[in-house]
Formats: C-alpha cells, structure tokens, sequence
C-alpha cells in the first residue's frame, strides 16, 4: 500500500508539472484584451478561439492586433527570395529569372511566378541562425559570392546552374549557384506599407495588403503578386504591418514627464487603438511610485498602478475609437523632495479600418 502510495503521488508531482507546462495559442485584441486558447481558421469570416473550459469565441480579423500559434516551429529555407515590399518567400528552389518572370518551388511544391521587378534579392545559402545570416551592403548590386565578396554589376542571366552578371570591370561573368553564390541583389529595398505581417512555418514572412479567412485558409492580398492562400496549420504569427501603424511622434519616439506635466496628442478621430510602453527610468531611486493617467476628450480612461524604477517596462494599450483627443500626463506618491520621472515609448497609433 505505501509503495502504491508513492506511485500516486510520483505521478501526481508529473501531471502537476505538466499542466503548469501546459502552454496555449495567443491572440491579442486593439481594445486592449488578450485571449488565450486553440486557435482555428475555420470560422467564415474570422477566428475562432477555444479557451480551456471556456465556450469558443469568434474574433474578427479587424479586431486583432497580434496572434501566435503556440508550438509551431519556424523551418530554415534552402532558398529565399526578398521583395522589395519586404515580403521574404521561402523556396526549394529557384527555377528561374529572366527579363520577365521569376519562378519559385516553395516548400509546399506549390509554384509562384511574379514580375522581377519586384524582385529586391534572392539568398542562395540560408543560416539557421538569422543573426549570423550575412546580407549585400543595401545599395549594392551584383552577386555576393560563398567567400563573402562582392561582384558587382547588372544580373542578366539565372538558371539552375548558374548566375550570369555583366560588369563594366570585368565583362561577363558565370557564377556556379551550387558553390559559389550566397546571394544576388537586384536593387535596394523599398518601403512597406502593408496593413498585415503573416510568418508561416516554412519561413516566409508575407507583407499583405489585407488577409481574409475562407474555409480553413487564411487569403493574403499581396501587392502587385495578388491572393495568396495560406493553409491555417501553416501559420506561426499575425501582425499588424507599417501600413496599420503609425509613430505618434517620429521625430521623439522617447520622452519623458515629469510629476503633473502633460503630453497631447491630436487624434481628430482617425485612430481605433494608441499602443505605448511606459516605465520609470533606472537613474530615480524607487522611493517614489509614479502613475500613468490617460484622458482622452477631457475624461480619464486609463490609468496605471504605481510603478518605480525597478518594475520595468509596462505595455499600456488604449482604445481611442472617435476620440478627438489624448493627453498623458504622470502623477506621483510620496515626498516631492525625491526627484522622479516617467518614460513613454514606442507609442503608436493604430488606424481605423
């Protein structure tokens, strides 16, 4: 009986462990919500959540600002091409580049063509550990061989075999892909502006115009590519792109208050969600708690709990729909002989759809 005892309670110290283990998928809302549970792609029109122990919930894609699939892990390329737009595809291979296509095999064994004048590099030998990955200096153009020098010149020619570049140097060149190219570069990148960032498993990372769900697949609108349809088991992350956000102030991304100064902000109604980071610098010794008080068209309708110089940073998000205006100003405790200040930053302002 004390050995089945020990049994017991061996296995109990297991499942104990286990469920503190236990993680989940992670979706989190513009109004400031977080929800975590089994995410799917098969509702019509959006998400649907399955919290533990909880009734399912349909999330709208309008109304997420990020999302993780919890366990899912992201695979190192063998190919990659990079657009100009930002969006990074992964591949098998290269099939071909000319003067008016480019032509992939992605992992799935699907095939994508697209104009190559969209086409900003094409990295031929991918790192697993993206640190390390060695890229062309950005106004480069030419070829970045295995060694880690660089050809430069206009890129005429690609099979499978290999790149053909014309120099004014040194005429035309060949280039063998399987040995002796790390990367092409065609032109230097161009700005994103768009409204969605997807990360899929097989390591790409789609800058969409819009996405949409349909029967299990997430639909991407990728600029001047068109609708790309995504699996809903392929999909790692979801983030709200540059053309979503915007910075409340560019020119000072950090600033600080002091104890019952305000900053305002004119919103005249055009954003849904203020996202900001909050903290009380380390160099005020933490004798002095500080809040943070949000009031928008006149009314408080955020404020923090009192944080010090050794609490860190705190992520504060604000739904500001039909708001005209935003002022944040700091509050303090204790004696006002002690010196104290707050510190916003990254703060962004999220469009309205």
């Amino acid at each position: 009986m004390t050995r089945f005892r020990h049994i017991l309670s061996c296995w109990a110290i297991v499942l104990c462990a286990l469920a503190t283990n236990v993680r989940a998928d992670t979706v989190a809302l513009l109004d400031g919500r977080k929800i975590e549970g089994k995410i799917s792609f098969d509702a019509k029109s959006g998400l649907i959540v399955l919290p533990k122990n909880q009734p399912s919930q349909p999330i709208k894609l309008d109304d997420v600002l990020s999302l993780s699939i919890d366990g899912r892990k992201i695979a190192t390329p063998k190919r990659r091409a990079l657009l100009v737009n930002g969006t990074l595809i992964s591949a098998d291979e290269v099939l071909a580049i000319s003067e008016t296509e480019v032509r992939l095999k992605r992992p799935d064994g699907s095939l994508l063509d697209f104009s190559p004048v969209l086409l900003q590099r094409v990295d031929f030998r991918v790192s697993d550990k993206p640190d390390a990955q060695a890229a062309p200096p950005v106004n480069f153009v030419g070829v970045m061989t295995a060694t880690g020098d660089f050809a430069e010149g206009d890129i005429i020619g690609v099979d499978q075999q290999n790149v053909r570049l014309s120099s004014v140097l040194f005429g035309i060149q060949e280039f063998n892909l399987a040995n002796a190219v790390q990367a092409i570069q065609y032109r230097s990148p161009g700005v994103s502006r768009a409204a969605y960032e997807v990360k899929t498993v097989d390591g790409s990372l789609w800058q969409a115009a819009s996405i949409a769900v349909d029967r299990g697949k997430l639909v991407l609108q990728i600029d001047s590519i068109g609708k790309i349809e995504l699996p809903g088991e392929s999909i790692a992350t979801i983030a709200l792109g540059p053309g979503s956000t915007q910075p409340l102030n560019a020119s000072e991304p950090i600033f600080t208050l002091t104890p019952d100064t305000t900053r305002d902000v004119n919103l005249d109604g055009k954003y849904r969600t203020v996202l900001l980071s909050v903290r009380v610098p380390g160099n005020f010794v933490p004798n002095r708690p500080v809040r943070f008080v949000f009031i928008a068209d006149g009314k408080e309708i955020a404020r923090t709990e009192p944080i010090t110089s050794i609490d860190g940073i705190r992520p504060v998000v604000l739904s500001v729909t039909d708001r005209k205006s935003l002022s944040i100003k700091v509050t303090a405790e204790g004696s006002a002989l002690i010196g104290v200040a707050g510190e916003v930053s990254d703060a962004r302002l999220i469009r309205r759809g």
